[in-house]
């Protein structure tokens, strides 16, 4: 199953240039087809497996299926019922913010150091409560003609990106300047359960 959008609201997204306001399809506060329940003590979504929007079949995973803090993001070929590849976006606000969790190892994806600069790398740390904003993410339609999701990071609101739109798998997640029809910030989720 992938997520489709059905409302809009205006989002700022910037090109590698200049800033622009587009009309966006609206998923902030909930996808209604993963959650298992809203309201106070936000509940977990079902597992989805995260994949790039037009590079499939390529995932978002943990590399190697670590279990240890500071492991790499990394995209590599989807594989079937493997928990290094599936991930539980857990609502942690009311603005629409979540922690994307890995299955494997329980831990949450973070800019690394929470630095906030361009192209600093994605990697798993333990989950901070109250949720912290270098592991907080909040997930825009991505501007037409692209497909899927952009996931902006709530520390810089810089886009989840694949480094140069790299289509090999085994390339470390990085956040970027979002822009748009960027087919290397796009994602869809597919339920694994």
């Amino acid at each position: 199953m992938q997520i489709h959008p059905t409302h809009t609201a205006t989002t700022s997204i910037s090109s590698r240039r200049h800033m622009k306001r587009v009309a966006t399809p609206m998923a902030l506060m909930l996808i209604p087809f993963l959650l298992l329940g809203c309201g106070s003590g936000y509940k977990s979504v079902k597992s989805v497996q995260i994949q790039l929007a037009i590079y499939t079949p390529l995932c978002m995973e943990v590399a190697g299926g670590s279990t240890a803090e500071g492991a790499v993001v990394q995209t590599y070929p989807c594989l079937d019922n493997q928990p290094r590849q599936q991930w539980t976006l857990t609502p942690v606000d009311d603005k629409g913010n979540y922690n994307v969790v890995n299955l494997n190892s329980s831990q949450c994806m973070s800019v690394s150091n929470a630095d906030p600069d361009l192209s600093t790398p994605i990697v798993q740390a333990p989950c901070y409560v109250p949720a912290i904003s270098s592991q907080m993410w909040s997930l825009y339609p991505a501007p037409a003609p692209r497909i899927g999701y952009n996931l902006l990071s709530s520390l810089n609101k810089l886009c989840l990106d694949v480094p140069e739109g790299e289509t090999v798998g085994e390339t470390q997640l990085q956040v970027y300047t979002c822009t748009i029809g960027d087919p290397a910030q796009g994602y869809v989720f597919k339920s694994v359960n």
